[in-house]
This record gives C-alpha cells, structure tokens and sequence, in this order.
C-alpha cells in the first residue's frame, strides 16, 4: 500500500479497470511468484493440523479435573438424564444442543439414573461417564479452532493472520473453561462459526449462481443457521446477520447495472427464501418433533404447560385427577394467570370508593390463593328463570349457557355496567339473590381447546363470557384494600380474548378422584397437534426466558464484558484452594477491543478523505476491508448490541461468541496495518466473465508481520498460562490465589475479598447463572448462586432465635405476673411454681446465648478480616442482649414492687380482721358463760375460724413466694454481673478492633502501592511497549513501489 495519498478523479471513465473481487480459478488468483510458505496449500495444511493438535492438548488437559458436578452441569447433565429417561422436562433453550449430549451419554451406556442434583456431587461415586460427556464440546471447541482458521483462510488473509486468530482463540481462558465442560456454548460456537464458513463460501460463488457448488454452500448456510437456533435463541442474532447479508446482496443484484431480467432477479429471491427461510425453519421443527416424540412420559416440566399438552404425556398425575363435571356439581374455579381461586362472601363494597366513584354496593366476588368454603359455586344450566335444573346430571359442554351460584349465600354470581374498584374501564362483578336480575347472571362458558367437548376439572381450560355485556370474568395481582380483606380484584375484562381470561375449574364437592379413577389404572393419552404443542412451547420458553430478571451476585452489565470487569465462580474446593473462575484472557480480550477502535477509526478516516476527494486506502483494500472485516463487526454488533435492551438477567458467558468473532476482526486489522496490500481476487469467475478487466493484487508480506503476530501470540499465551489455574482447577496457595485477583470485580474463592468458605467439595452456587435459574427455582430444585457465610453466621441466626424465645418468654412471664397481682382467695400456689419455672427458664437462655456469643471469637480464626467482623457482630449481638436484659430487669423490679405493696395493704387488713375477731370471741365467751352459745353465734364463730386459717395460708404462701423471688433476683444480679463484665469486654475488644483497623488500613496501603508498583504497572508498560513497536514498524515499513 502507498503511503502517498493519490488525488481522486471526479470525471468518470467507463474504461477505468474496476475491482470486481472475482478471480478465473484458485491457480490464477496469487500470481507466480507467490512463495510456498506463505500461499500454498500445503502450508496451510501443516498450520491447520498444528493448531488442532495444540488445541486438543490444551482442550483436554486434565478433563477428568474436577471429578464432580461442576456449574451448569447441574442443569445440562438433568436434561440429558430426562431425554434417557423419557421424562418430560422444561428448559428456555431448543432441544438440539441437549439431544447431543443425551446422545453420547446413550453411547456411553449412561442411563440417566443420577439426576445432578448438586454442584460438587462426585461423580465417581454415581458411576456417571463424566468424562466422556465432557469430550463432545471439548472436541467442538477443537473443531471451533479449525473453522475460525479456515474463516480467515476463505477470506483471503495470509497464513500469519490465519495462525493469528485460531491460536488467539485457543488461548483465550474463557473459551477453554467454557467449552470442555457439559454445557451448551461450544455447540453455538461450532453452528455459529460454520454458518459464517458456509456463508463466506457461497459469496465466493457469486458469480456462478445455480452452479452444484452454488447450491451447496447455500443449502448449507441455512442448516448450520438452523442448528445454530436449534441450540440457543441467541442463535437469532446469527439470522439477523444472515438477513442482512442477503437483502444487501440481493440489492445489489437488483441494480440494473448487473444486466439481470427481473425473473432472473426472481430465481435468486426464490433459492435464498428457499435455503435461508423455509429449510432452516422445518430443521428446527424436526429437532422440536424429536424433542417430544422421546419426552413421552410425565416428568418435572408438567407444571409448565398447559392441561392439554399434559393429557398428551403417559402416567400423567393430572389426568388421572380429572374427573367430568355434571350441571349441579359444586366446583371451584382457579385463574390459571394468577393461580387465584374464585371467591365470594357476605362482606360488600363500599358505596363510594376513595376516587369519588360509586359502586353497587354488592356482595363482594374476590380471589384468593387458598380455597375454601367460599370458593366452591355451585353450576346451573340457564333455565329462563324457572329454578334448578331437573334434567339430572348432565355433561357441561363447550359453549354452555350457564350460571354460578355461590353455595355459602346462595347467590348468583352477576357483572354489571358498573365500573370495578381498581379499574374504571372493566366492569364489577358482585353477586345476587338466586331468581333476580336472571339475564345478567348468564355467562357462556368457552373452552381453549375448541376439539375437547366436556368439561373437566384441571384439564379444561375456560373463558367465562357474560352474555349481556360480552365482558370475561378475570382476576390480577392487584389487592383490594383493607375492606376487601387485602384479596385479589375480580372483575370484567373488555378485552374478552385476551390470554389472561381462563380459568380451570379444580374440585368438586362430595367426589375423590383417586377413588373413582381408581379403575383406570391406564387412562387413555390424550393427542395434541404437533404445531400447537409447538407453539405453546416455544410461547413458554420465550415468557420465561424473559423472566430470568432475579438480582444475582454474579450477574454483570454488557457495558462491562469486553473489559471483564467480573468473572463468575464456577467452583472450588476448600482443602486445596482449588477453583475454576471464568474470565477471559485479559491480553486478548483488550486487544480485540483496540481491534475494534482501530476499524472504527479506518472508516471514519476513509469517509472523511474521501469527501475531500482523496483515496488514502487502494481500492481492493478497501473493497476488502469492507466486505470482510465490515462483515466480522456486524457480526460482533448483532452478538453484543442486543445485550443492552434485555430486561433479564446476564453474565459473563453471553458475551462468548462475540468475543470469538472479535478475534476475527483483529486478525483482519493486523493484515491491514503490517500487510502491504491484499492477494485478490479470491472469488470464482464463470467462463462468461473471463474478458472483465479486473484489478488483481498481490499482498506483500515481510518479516514485520511475524514479529508481530509472534509478539502478540507470546503475549497471549503468557497470559493464558498465568490464569491457567482458574481455568483447570489447579490447587493454590493463599498467596496465589491472590496474586490472580488481578481486577477489583474479580471474587475468587479464598482471597482477599472473599469471605467464602465452602463446606465439603464446593461451593453451593452458579446453578443461578444459566438461563433456567427461574424455571428450576419453581419447580423447587434451584441450587443458589451465593457465596457461603462466615462459619459464625449459624451462631449468628441461634442467638437471634434464642432472643426471640426470650421475648416470648418475658412477655409470657409478664402476662402471669398481671393475673398473680389480681385480687383472689382462690390457691396461688401452681401460678407462682409455673412463675418460678418460667423465670429460672429465662435465665438459663441468657447464659446460653452468652456461651454462643463467645463461641465466635473461637470459631473465627482465619484472618485480621475476619477475626474484626467477628467483634463486630460480638457488639452488636452483645447490645441486643443487654436491651432484652434491662427490659427484664425493669419488669422484675416493678412486679417485686407492686407485690410488696400488696403485701402491706394484706398485713393492714389481716391485722384488723385478727382484732375484731378476738373481740368477738372474747364477748362470746363472756355470754356463753353466762347465758351459752347460740346456733349463729357457734356459725359466726366457725367463719371467723375459717378466714383465720385462709389469710394464715395465704400469708404462708407469700412469704414463701418472696423468698423465692429474692433467690431468683440473685440470680438475676449475677445475670447482671456477667452481662456488664461482657460489656466491658466488649468496649475492649471495640478499643483493640480500632487500633487493628488502623494498622489493617497502613497495611492495605503498602499492599495498594506494591501491587500499582507491580502488576498493573508492568502490564501498563507492556501494552506501551508494545504499541510503540507497532507504530515502529508502521514507520520503517517499506513503501510499495507503483
């Protein structure tokens, strides 16, 4: 390429040569004098077979490490195990990646008996062929290596820049963690780069359309597209890419400069519609039609799908639960949207809501999430009013007239013109007295499945259509307020065929399922046409995949992956601080997105040239930097863009096959900047075509272009080989744990920004991180991707639950100490043991839950880090403590008091009583000694003797009491003692966590100011370095000679 930039004529000359892209035959398209080890055949061969054999080694190495569950093979390997088993599953991906995996575990002899149930379950001990799963994407990302070799090949880049990209890949830390292990990235890698293979094939045999080859590599394009969205969805954004393409190329055939008649215009929309549309969609049924012609039986996805599609599984529990539904059933009705059940009770609406609106004022018709009596209606057929329905039992059909009486109070359920609490739009539904208002208690009774005839619990999904006003009867998520009892509004939809409005009508009164299909031990499968299993399954997948939207701690932004701000735990293991952490090769990665800044500068800098009348690129360069390298960014920009507007959750591990194509682009930027020039044509030329004047080049490649590839690989593999032990597993130090840390979003297991300490083999996460987090979550058997507490956090929740038995206690003991202060003659003495058991209990939590807070002091002794939280918590638990004592305290005091005073009043009474009763008897004795008792005198007596002996009693009691309670208050005061003496402890150890926070925070900043020193310094200086060699050689490179 010349440096001198060459001024542009603006007259235009119909006999100035044009570069065309297009060559007589693949012996022509070098020239003569092209040197063997740069352009022949065989010196790609040797670079090709080299690179595979390398990238099997490295693929391989160790993949037998670990030996148990790893990441999302808790899913993948599921699946698997269900495809063996038969057994219907549910998943937001297409079938096919999981039917290759199914496949060689059928080979392997696997069964699908282990079910991978947890993240570091060891799969020797569930004789699980592990390591033979592990091969088939291993040996695909081999296979990845030789595509991405071949796509550059194909494009017409030199062997260097080929060898350039593959090897880029082969050591990128990413891609080998991600693709030897049993998931589903290496199938959309391998489909994704083999559709761009084919793709690139078929543009070379542009100029010989509706040839064999023609045809081939365009059949081919449109099965490896559809593979590619048979495995993941993400596999849509290689068909927009694909689309793209072809409407361009198709444009360009449409220019009537290309001398094409509109049929021949016409064939070619035909073959492309063909291939690309109609093939790629019925491969991608067929894999869909596997999928449920082997999933046959009722398995774990049932729940997903609708009662229908269920009647189609064998053994399935929900058809044997149905059971037909007959006029004068009472039945109740559930939202299948919002799992509601309908309900009714004698509670009504308010006359005027807060927005001013005025309502009926009738029976309230709610949902709500568990049934009830108020849940059950009893269904009746329309009779024009003339009361129950004497035909007898009668089937309920589809398209039934009928009407809903609600059982506990014996109204017909109604909706009206009258606008609903919540939504003024929609319309109210109350009920009525049975008989009145007949014709607005009429609703037509609508099945989803318009073949299924008779109505049946669970399987029979439904619209409620008022006749008068064609409103449906619908529920949301939405509460009433405090006079609706905070249940769910129902009321009438306008939009009478949304999806929302069905219901399935799921118990009926007085009947057993289990016993009447008892009998049917083998209840007939119901048939279902594919294309609609089709449809609602790909319906489910598309809702829950949007769903994904739970926070999760490893999740990161798009803005973030090019730059690996945060990588993702995989696993790891305590004992030898063993850990696989993806992330990608630092080095590559950040060059890859100067490879991208560099081709947005050539574009912009060429754009503006050229509006000045200036050519600074040559022609075929540009024609190439344009149809290639502009072909590699829409394809990085269709993979990566997308990210930005999905509301779902994302990690890492998306940005995958973008950061693959982007290694295509820096190979394409590395030929522009060290390559002089371009070898073209690399396009096939048909006999007609053999006058076109063409503009041939030959590229010039010098020793600079393997200084810097070579540079650039060394610098690459130096970096794969430092991360080497996050991408294997390799046990580690504490030292080197830390010393790969090298970003500050980077958490590794075990260092110094984490708390984590695993129980067992690994830690209990990252099931959360792949796309069927919310679906396994459902169906109970998500595995959380969380890093795992302290080992005091379970000393932590004892004291909390220790404190709450307390309170309970004291307000327990404080409601017994109200009823022992009350007035009473009655025996006392079993509340006053239950008092004293209760307070000795109570006591004896507090010395408990002081033993468990200085159990943490002994159980953390792993680091400065730690052992400052551990006081922290310490405090703060110790301050938790002492408030729930000092109430005590204060209760114990105040009840000692109000039983002194109480004693004091009794000892006042007790003592005028004993007074007026000597008194008595002394006058007695006197008149019986003169005159003898009488009877009532010889009662008075008796009484007075009776009320003697009771206060006696009742003053024993007391005593005895106080004596108790001064024995519990001396224990209390030792309570009080340990409690101040653990204060004071306390304040110590705050004291003793102040001066190591500040030592800790000296420390941190020599280790702050050895790392800058170091690592980020010298890999600063090394991007410097080598920039500047590159624009060394820029400016000693050699001008081309004209």
């Amino acid at each position: 390429m010349s440096t001198k930039l060459r001024q542009r004529r603006v007259e235009s000359d119909d006999t100035t040569e044009k570069h065309l892209d297009v060559d007589y035959d693949d012996s022509k398209k070098y020239g003569k004098d092209s040197t063997p080890s740069q352009r022949s055949p065989k010196a790609h061969q040797i670079a090709l077979v080299t690179l595979c054999t390398i990238a099997t080694f490295v693929t391989f190495y160790k993949i037998w490490n670990p030996d148990e569950v790893v990441f999302d093979e808790v899913h993948f390997g599921k699946f698997a195990g269900y495809y063996l088993k038969r057994t219907y599953y549910f998943d937001v991906h297409p079938p096919l990646a999981k039917l290759m995996i199914a496949g060689a575990g059928y080979l392997l002899g696997f069964d699908g008996h282990y079910d991978f149930a947890n993240i570091g379950d060891n799969y020797l001990d569930h004789q699980v062929p592990y390591i033979g799963l592990r091969a088939l994407p291993a040996t695909l990302n081999v296979l990845c290596v030789a595509l991405v070799y071949l796509i550059m090949k194909e494009s017409g880049y030199s062997l260097a820049i080929c060898v350039l990209s593959a090897s880029m890949y082969i050591f990128d830390n990413a891609m080998v963690t991600q693709n030897r292990l049993i998931l589903l990235d290496s199938m959309l890698l391998i489909f994704m780069l083999a559709t761009m293979y084919t793709y690139i094939q078929f543009r070379k045999m542009r100029h010989l359309p509706f040839s064999s080859g023609w045809w081939f590599w365009l059949l081919s394009t449109g099965v490896c597209m559809a593979f590619t969205v048979s495995v993941k969805m993400v596999g849509l954004f290689l068909v927009a890419l694909i689309g793209f393409s072809v409407i361009y190329d198709l444009w360009i055939l449409l220019d009537i400069k290309r001398g094409l008649s509109m049929d021949q215009f016409m064939k070619h929309f035909y073959a492309r519609a063909f291939s690309l549309i109609i093939v790629p969609i019925g491969i991608y049924l067929f894999w869909f039609y596997i999928h449920f012609a082997i999933l046959n039986e009722s398995g774990p996805g049932d729940s997903f799908m609708s009662s229908r599609f269920q009647d189609t599984l064998k053994n399935s529990p929900l058809k044997m639960s149905a059971l037909e539904i007959h006029y004068g059933d009472e039945i109740t009705l559930k939202h299948k949207d919002t799992n509601a059940f309908l309900h009714s009770h004698d509670l009504h609406y308010p006359l005027r809501y807060e927005d001013g609106r005025v309502s009926s004022k009738g029976q309230q018709v709610t949902g709500v999430m568990e049934s009830n009596d108020n849940c059950f209606w009893r269904i009746k057929a329309a009779t024009n009013g003339e009361g129950d329905n004497e035909e007898g039992p009668r089937l309920v059909k589809n398209g039934d007239v009928i009407q809903l009486e609600h059982v506990v109070t014996g109204t017909d359920l109604l909706t009206h013109d009258v606008a609903s609490p919540w939504m003024p739009t929609n319309e109210e539904v109350t009920t009525v007295p049975v008989g009145t208002r007949y014709t607005e208690t009429l609703f037509k009774i609508i099945f989803d499945d318009d073949d299924q005839d008779t109505l049946e619990t669970h399987m029979t999904s439904f619209r409620l259509i008022h006749e008068d006003t064609k409103v449906a009867i619908w529920t949301h998520n939405k509460k009433l307020p405090d006079w609706g009892l905070e249940q769910l509004e129902v009321n009438g939809n306008k939009n009478a065929v949304e999806n929302t409005n069905y219901w399935a009508a799921q118990e009926i009164r007085g009947k057993n399922a289990s016993e009447l299909n008892a009998d049917k031990t083998v209840k007939e499968v119901g048939s279902m046409p594919f294309i609609k299993k089709f449809l609602e399954l790909q319906g489910r997948m598309i809702s829950h995949n949007a769903g994904l939207t739970k926070p999760h701690p490893y999740q990161s932004t798009p803005i973030t992956w090019p730059f690996m701000i945060r990588g993702v735990s995989y696993w790891s293991q305590e004992s030898t601080r063993s850990q696989i952490y993806l992330t990608g090769n630092l080095f590559g990665w950040y060059l890859s997105v100067g490879g991208i800044a560099v081709f947005a500068g050539i574009m912009l800098a060429d754009v503006l040239a050229r509006r000045r009348g200036i050519d600074p690129i040559e022609e075929p360069v540009r024609h190439r930097v344009l149809q290639s390298s502009g072909f590699f960014f829409a394809a990085w920009a269709l993979h990566y863009f997308p990210f930005f507007i999905m509301g779902r959750s994302l990690f890492l591990h998306h940005y995958l096959p973008a950061a693959t194509i982007n290694y295509l682009l820096l190979g394409a930027m590395y030929q522009f900047i060290f390559v002089d020039g371009i070898d073209s044509p690399v396009s096939f030329l048909s006999q007609k075509s053999k006058t076109t004047r063409l503009t041939s080049m030959k590229a010039e490649v010098s020793w600079k272009v393997y200084v810097a590839v070579g540079i650039t690989l060394l610098c690459q593999l130096a970096m794969f080989i430092f991360l080497a032990p996050l991408t294997y597993g390799t046990p580690m130090t504490l030292e080197q744990v830390q010393s790969h840390q090298l970003l500050n979003g980077w958490k590794l297991q075990y260092g110094k920004n984490s708390y984590a300490r695993t129980q067992g083999s690994a830690p209990h996460f990252s099931a959360g991180l792949s796309e069927t987090e919310g679906l396994i979550e459902s169906s109970d058997n998500v595995i959380e991707m969380s890093v795992l507490p302290p080992k005091w956090v379970d000393i932590v929740d004892e004291v909390d639950e220790a404190l709450d038995v307390v309170k309970d206690k004291i307000t327990k003991l404080e409601a017994m100490h109200r009823k022992h202060l009350l007035p009473g003659f009655d025996d006392r003495t079993s509340d006053e043991a239950a008092i004293d058991n209760l307070t000795s209990e109570i006591t004896g939590e507090f010395y408990r839950i002081k033993r468990d807070i200085q159990r943490i002091r002994v159980g953390s002794n792993d680091s400065d880090q730690e052992d400052m939280l551990a006081r922290n918590i310490q405090t703060s638990l110790a301050t938790k403590v002492q408030d729930v004592s000092s109430s005590f305290r204060k209760q114990q005091s105040s009840y000692l008091q109000k039983m002194q005073g109480q004693e004091n009043r009794k000892a006042d009474i007790l003592g005028i009583e004993s007074a007026l009763s000597n008194e008595a008897a002394e006058l007695l004795l006197d008149e019986d000694a003169q005159v003898g008792f009488t009877e009532s005198q010889l009662a008075v007596m008796e009484s007075n003797n009776v009320s003697i002996d009771q206060r006696e009693r009742e003053v024993n009691q007391i005593a005895k009491s106080i004596h108790q309670l001064a024995e519990i208050f001396r224990d209390l005061q030792s309570l009080v003692i340990d409690q101040g003496s653990m204060l004071d402890r306390i304040d110590f150890n705050i004291e003793q966590t102040n001066l190591q926070v500040k030592d800790a925070v000296v420390q941190l900043d020599k280790g702050s100011n050895y790392q800058n020193k170091t690592r980020k310094r010298k890999l600063m200086l090394l991007l410097i370095l080598f920039i500047m060699l590159l624009i060394v050689i820029l400016i000693v490179k050699p001008k081309k000679k004209n």
